[in-house]
């Protein structure tokens, strides 16, 4: 199996990262060359005793400053952890994480623009598609009341309707329900709704909920740290090893991302794809797999295709808004590889 657009996105980079090392592994003072520095007697020593290490491996560059250090080792090991520590990165890895970073953002960009362009050339808007009777129909599917899930042991919304949509979600969950229709003319109509003064996207994005604060910011970071994460495991071949899942083998964490008063997953992803286990109401973690979440772990694909979309979709709408209203969000959108957006510290 491989990650999701694997193509475009060098999930490769990423997952050198989280290499272990083998006990020949040794640090070498290094700088952008990703390349030893041989600056003192020592390393010079160092070297002379590892005949693995070749001449090309050598930085010859006498104006090549050392800001670091990269891991050197006779065999390079394929096993990965996913409990690495966050911060102290070598040289080396830091490369791999920009490498990444560069692909990602490229990527995500890419669809955003196509996106846009697909939205904005719609000619021809029905003017049904903001009525009330629309938009109710938008968020029954929202909140998945076309999908027979029993609803046993969903806490929050057995019985929801378009009064407690609001108050269990957002006071824009009509927003919220059409950013996540695949229809183009769905996302056209969030666009006439903010201009013609219905709702504000602008009102949207600053919008705070008691317990999580800016309901849709919280909601873009928490898929986008699943989606890394979950990709990241695909790449080093683990998804059928979820005892090497690291963090997303936590029950805390499983429990925090699919509980329905969090601003997590969007309702309607949550009750497509996963499933709340009794075993979630445990207070201990051993033995618990984060793979019996997954109604249907085949699906991973389809899961990590719709987080996808919602990111460059809301891409588009920041965009939008920011124009519109000759504003700068600061949402804090660089990927942070030293602090919790991989493996992530979920309902800590």
């Amino acid at each position: 199996m491989n990650p999701h657009l694997h193509v475009k996105i060098d999930w490769n980079s990423l997952k050198e990262v989280f290499v272990c090392y083998n006990n020949s592994a040794i640090k070498f003072p290094s700088g952008k060359c990703r390349k030893i520095h041989n600056n003192s007697k020592k390393v010079q020593i160092q070297i002379q005793n590892r005949k693995y290490i070749s001449s090309d491996m050598i930085c010859h560059h006498e104006d090549c400053v050392t800001t670091g250090h990269i891991v050197i080792q006779k065999k390079k090991s394929k096993k990965y952890s996913l409990i690495e520590k966050r911060d102290n990165f070598s040289i080396e890895k830091k490369c791999y994480i920009k490498q990444f970073e560069n692909t990602f953002n490229k990527t995500l960009d890419e669809f955003k623009h196509t996106f846009a362009k697909k939205v904005m050339e719609i000619k021809s808007f029905p003017t049904d598609n903001l009525k009330k009777e629309y938009l109710d129909r938008k968020v029954d599917i929202f909140f998945g009341k076309d999908i027979k899930i029993g609803r046993h042991g969903w806490s929050i919304y057995p019985d929801i309707n378009h009064s407690n949509a609001k108050l269990y979600h957002s006071d824009y969950v009509e927003i919220h329900a059409l950013s996540s229709s695949k229809d183009y003319l769905d996302i056209r109509t969030i666009i006439e709704l903010d201009k013609r003064n219905i709702i504000s996207l602008l009102d949207v994005f600053n919008e705070k909920r008691l317990g999580t604060g800016n309901c849709l910011i919280n909601t873009l970071h928490t898929l986008k740290k699943f989606y890394m994460t979950m990709n990241l495991i695909i790449c080093c071949g683990y998804f059928d090893q979820p005892e090497k899942w690291g963090r997303m083998n936590i029950r805390r964490v499983w429990r925090y991302l699919l509980h329905e008063d969090n601003a997590t997953f969007s309702p309607i992803i949550r009750y497509k794809y996963f499933t709340w286990s009794d075993n979630l109401n445990r207070n201990d973690d051993n033995e618990f797999f984060g793979e019996s979440c997954f109604k249907n772990k085949l699906e991973i694909k389809e899961v990590l295709k719709e987080i996808f979309r919602f990111l460059y979709t809301w891409e588009f709408l920041k965009d939008y808004t920011q124009e519109k209203y000759k504003i700068k969000f600061n949402l804090n959108n660089k990927i942070e590889f030293y602090s919790d957006i991989l493996c992530p510290n979920y309902g800590y």
